[in-house]
């Protein structure tokens, strides 16, 4: 479905099990199958157990799903208490450069913390440090617009080195987010529900192609729809590229963690 001529990677994906209702997948074998069906060449993958059960356990997880796929790239979930909940800064470091993690997962609401700069400052002073992405649902159906997108301006501001991928982006932050990409560009949007009618089109003539990226959202949403709206989507081949792959290879690259020494090294 993907056709030859764009390579995509997926920022947005998961797999696990889920408590509530049948998806139509849960294991890496599966999602291979998926990705090979719509031509998906890469994801960027956490496992369910670090949102909505134990974050040890689910990243522990992730890096085991994929570690014989080389087509998929964990990603763990982090929250602003480094020392209690990974060890120590050093620990938390160590296990992401051993295990070659490219980007973070947030989920501030489901996990209760907030975004604001009191509660999340460490955090976001290592993630300063190593350039790493890091990836936040806005979940904005939950009533949370105004001091959600407040919130993630501060931090922007803040740490500009940490490109922030604001996920699940729908038509109604548009007045929002034009604002937001004038002001940090460090701030970034996925594919997966950004439906707008021609807004696609629209942020990259108004920011170029640079701050999108494609998502999916699955095994939630069928990829093919994400997969479609870039093939179709009228702006150049070179547009479409920048958004199926280009962006989040950049700014994967741009990461420092290799760079360090951390506790398992000294």
């Amino acid at each position: 479905m993907g056709g030859d001529f764009l390579r995509f990677i997926d920022v947005n994906c998961m797999i696990g099990e889920w408590g509530f209702g049948n998806l139509y997948f849960k294991t890496a074998e599966q999602l291979i199958d998926k990705m090979d069906m719509l031509g998906i060449d890469k994801a960027l993958v956490f496992d369910s157990k670090s949102w909505l059960c134990d974050i040890e356990t689910g990243n522990k997880a992730i890096v085991q799903s994929v570690k014989h796929y080389d087509r998929l790239l964990p990603v763990i979930t982090l929250t602003p208490l480094i020392e209690q909940e990974f060890g120590s800064k050093g620990k938390l470091l160590d296990f992401m450069k051993k295990n070659n993690i490219k980007a973070v997962r947030l989920f501030p609401f489901d996990q209760n913390y907030t975004l604001y700069l009191w509660n999340v400052k460490k955090l976001f002073q290592m993630l300063n440090e190593i350039k790493i992405s890091v990836l936040i649902e806005c979940r904005e159906m939950r009533g949370t617009i105004n001091p959600w997108f407040n919130q993630i301006y501060e931090i922007a501001k803040e740490f500009p080195n940490v490109p922030i991928i604001l996920l699940t982006i729908g038509y109604r932050s548009l007045r929002i987010l034009y604002e937001l990409f004038e002001e940090c560009m460090n701030i970034f949007i996925d594919t997966s529900t950004f439906i707008t009618y021609h807004g696609l089109e629209e942020v990259v003539k108004l920011y170029g192609s640079e701050r999108i990226l494609f998502g999916t959202r699955m095994p939630f949403i069928e990829g093919g729809v994400s997969v479609g709206r870039i093939i179709y989507a009228d702006i150049s081949q070179e547009d479409k590229d920048n958004i199926a792959q280009r962006n989040i290879i950049r700014l994967m690259e741009n990461c420092t963690l290799n760079n360090i020494t951390t506790e398992g090294e000294v």
